[in-house]
């Protein structure tokens, strides 16, 4: 089941043992619960983490939506963090050859949240996109999965990706005050190691056999 559920469901009286559609949850619960869980995971944004006017005072989150998240640099500074719902929508059109409007179903994609932090760099840049993860996890992930951090480090193999060690993947929240530069040069140390060991062990063999 996904950690943030969307839609609100109770016991089916005309058949025990199963359950029916009740209603949508409040979109500003679903905003409280998510802010929750950015903080548990530590990928809260430093500057700011706002829900859209458009969806506060009880308004209900749409049903069979999809979640977008989009990252990127902001026009004069940071990097922003925009989270949208697509869904079907009624729409009231006006037709300017018949004079007439109508309300039609129409998919529409709407601003949810937004997010920003102060800092510029690749780094900021990267902590940003971790936390579009950490959304996208929130409504499609399981609440059983451990969510992994990779790291790219220079070891002669440049497109292979080693995984961070354990220790290294618990959530900042939880007091662990190592930099990014401190766990990529953890990593980095951790591979040049692998390496060595297996170029000794392969010397070894070409010393026996040679």
């Amino acid at each position: 089941m996904p950690i943030i559920e969307t839609e609100i469901w109770k016991k089916n009286p005309d058949r025990p043992g199963t359950i029916i559609f009740d209603s949508q949850r409040v979109a500003q619960d679903i905003f409280s619960e998510l802010t929750t869980h950015l903080a548990a995971d530590g990928r809260m944004p430093d500057e700011y983490f706002l829900l859209s006017v458009d969806w506060r005072d009880g308004v209900l989150f749409p049903k069979d939506s999809e979640i977008l998240c989009n990252v990127n640099y902001g026009g004069s500074e940071g990097i922003y963090i925009d989270i949208a719902v697509n869904y079907e929508k009624d729409v009231y059109e006006f037709n300017d050859a018949t004079k007439t409007g109508c309300w039609m179903k129409r998919m529409v994609t709407e601003q949810f949240a937004t997010g920003k932090t102060l800092g510029e760099s690749i780094s900021d840049l990267d902590k940003m996109n971790l936390v579009a993860s950490s959304v996208m996890a929130a409504f499609y992930g399981k609440k059983s999965e451990v969510l992994e951090r990779y790291a790219k480090v220079e070891c002669g193999e440049p497109d292979r990706i080693y995984p961070l060690p354990h220790e290294m993947a618990v959530p900042i929240a939880e007091k662990h005050k190592q930099t990014l530069a401190d766990k990529l040069q953890v990593a980095g140390d951790k591979a040049k190691a692998q390496d060595a060991h297996k170029n000794n062990k392969s010397h070894k063999r070409e010393e026996r056999y040679g």
